[in-house]
C-alpha cells in the first residue's frame, strides 16, 4: 500500500532545515574567568535570547548551531555575551548577520 506524500505545512518561501553555525574565539582576557556565553538574536529591532554555550572550547574555537530560525524569512543579527564566574555580563559582541 502506497502512502501519499503530505504537502501540508511546507514553507513555500524557501528551503526547510536551514540553520546558522556561529563560531567565535576569545582574543583578550583569560578563558578561566568565563562561565558561559549567551547567544542573542536581533530581528526587526527586538533582541532575544537564543541559547547558551558552556566554556569548553575545541582548540580555542567556540561554536553554536541555531536551529530555531529554520522557517524564518529575512535577516537576523547574532550577538554573543560572555558571562563571568560571578555572573556579571561582559561586553556584547556582534557575530554577524544571516539572511534566511
Amino acid at each position: 500500500r502506497r502512502r501519499r506524500r503530505s504537502r501540508h505545512a511546507k514553507d513555500a518561501n524557501g528551503r526547510r532545515g536551514r540553520r546558522a553555525i556561529l563560531t567565535w574565539t576569545l582574543t583578550k582576557g583569560p578563558r578561566r574567568t568565563v562561565d558561559h556565553f549567551m547567544i542573542q538574536a536581533e530581528d526587526n529591532g527586538f533582541l532575544y535570547s537564543v541559547g547558551a554555550v558552556h566554556n569548553i572550547a575545541r582548540r580555542g574555537v567556540y561554536d553554536f548551531l541555531d536551529r530555531s530560525h529554520q522557517d524564518h524569512v529575512g535577516p537576523i543579527t547574532y550577538y554573543v555575551t560572555p558571562v563571568y564566574l560571578d555572573y556579571t555580563r561582559g561586553e556584547q559582541y556582534e557575530l554577524g548577520t544571516v539572511e534566511y
